[in-house]
C-alpha cells in the first residue's frame, strides 16, 4: 500500500532546516498582529514616550508568546496536518517534531521572562496567557468552547500592554475593549474551524455573526462612553475593516470553498491590526493610531512569501 506523500516526507530526517521553514512554522506575518495588541493596549491606557522601552519589551514578549503558541499548535496537530496540510513544516519533514516542541516551549518561557521583568501585573497576565495558550493547544482545542479560549488569549494579549502604561491614562474602558477583542477573535476562530476542508454554512455564519457583533460593540464606544471623550475618527479604521472583511466572509458563506474560507481567515487575522488601530484612534487620536496601523505593511509584505494560516 502506498503511503500518502505527507507521511513519506515526515519520515525523512530533516537534514537541512532553513530560516524560512521556521518563519513559516511561526506564522511570521501574523506575529505583527500579536505585537499590535500590547502596543494598542499601552497607548489607550495613556502610555507616552517615556514608556517606549517598556512597550518594546512587552511587544517582544507578545511575539514570543504568539510564536510559541503557534509552534505548539502545529506540534499537537501533527497527525491531522499529515492528512489536511502536508505542506506545513512539520508534516513535510522540513522541521523535526521534537525540535518544534523544544522551540515552542522555549519561546513561551522567554516571553514569560520578559513579561515578568516588568511589572508584577505584567508577569501575572503573562502567566494567565501562557495557561490559556496551553489549554487551547494541548487540551481543549476539540471542544465547542475552544474558540472562546482563543479569544481569551487575544484579550489577555491586549491587557498585557495595558499593564505597562505609567501615565494617568485616557479613561478608556479597558475591560470593554478587551471583551471586544476576545469576541472578534472568537468569531474568526469559529469561521476558521474547518478552513482546510468543507465547512458548513451555519458555522461560517456563526463566526461572521460573532465578528460583526464585536465590530458593532466597538462602534458603540463613541455614544456609550462619550463622557470619556472617544474620537469618532477611529471609525475610519473600523469602516475599512468592516467593508473588506464583510466582503471576504460573504463570498465564503455563499460558496464555502477552502480557498475562499482561507482568504477570509487571513484577512480576519490581519484585521486585528486595524481593530487595534481603531482602539487607539478612539482614545488617543488618529495620529497615534498610525503607529499601530503601519504594522500592516510588514505583515502583508511577509504574507506574500510565507504561508500564514
Amino acid at each position: 500500500m502506498t503511503e500518502p506523500p505527507g507521511v513519506i516526507a515526515a519520515q525523512r530526517p530533516p537534514f537541512k532546516v532553513r530560516l524560512r521553514d521556521w518563519l513559516e512554522l511561526c506564522r511570521a506575518p501574523n506575529a505583527f498582529t500579536a505585537v499590535a495588541d500590547p502596543l494598542a493596549g499601552a497607548l489607550v491606557c495613556g502610555a507616552g514616550w517615556r514608556d517606549t522601552g517598556r512597550i518594546i519589551i512587552v511587544m517582544l514578549a507578545s511575539a514570543f508568546f504568539y510564536a510559541g503558541g503557534i509552534v505548539l499548535n502545529d506540534w499537537h496537530d501533527y497527525k491531522r496536518d499529515l492528512r489536511e496540510r502536508p505542506h506545513r513544516p512539520l508534516p513535510s519533514g522540513r522541521i523535526a517534531r521534537f525540535r518544534a516542541l523544544l522551540a515552542g516551549s522555549g519561546l513561551l518561557i522567554l516571553g514569560q521572562v520578559l513579561a515578568s521583568a516588568l511589572e508584577t501585573a505584567t508577569g501575572g497576565v503573562g502567566l494567565l496567557l501562557v495557561a490559556a495558550i496551553l489549554l487551547y493547544d494541548v487540551l481543549l482545542k476539540e471542544i465547542p468552547i475552544a474558540p472562546a479560549i482563543m479569544g481569551l488569549c487575544r484579550a489577555l494579549n491586549l491587557v498585557l500592554g495595558m499593564t505597562v502604561a505609567t501615565g494617568e491614562g485616557s479613561s478608556a474602558p479597558a475591560a470593554y475593549l478587551a471583551v471586544v477583542m476576545g469576541l472578534y477573535v472568537l468569531g474568526i476562530t469559529v469561521f476558521a474551524r474547518h478552513e482546510a476542508g468543507l465547512a458548513r454554512k451555519d458555522q461560517l455564519l456563526l463566526g461572521a455573526a460573532f465578528t460583526a457583533a464585536a465590530m458593532a460593540m466597538l462602534a458603540s464606544v463613541v455614544p456609550l462612553f462619550r463622557e470619556r471623550g472617544p474620537s469618532p475618527l477611529g471609525l475610519i479604521w473600523l469602516g475599512l475593516l468592516a467593508a473588506a472583511l464583510g466582503y471576504r466572509m460573504a463570498r465564503a458563506i455563499l460558496r464555502p470553498a477552502p480557498a475562499r474560507i482561507q482568504a477570509g481567515v487571513k484577512l480576519g487575522v490581519l484585521g486585528i491590526i486595524l481593530l487595534d488601530a481603531t482602539l487607539v484612534g478612539f482614545f488617543r487620536g488618529l495620529g497615534l493610531s498610525l503607529l499601530v496601523a503601519v504594522l500592516l505593511v510588514p505583515a502583508v509584505w511577509l504574507g506574500k512569501w510565507l504561508y500564514s494560516t
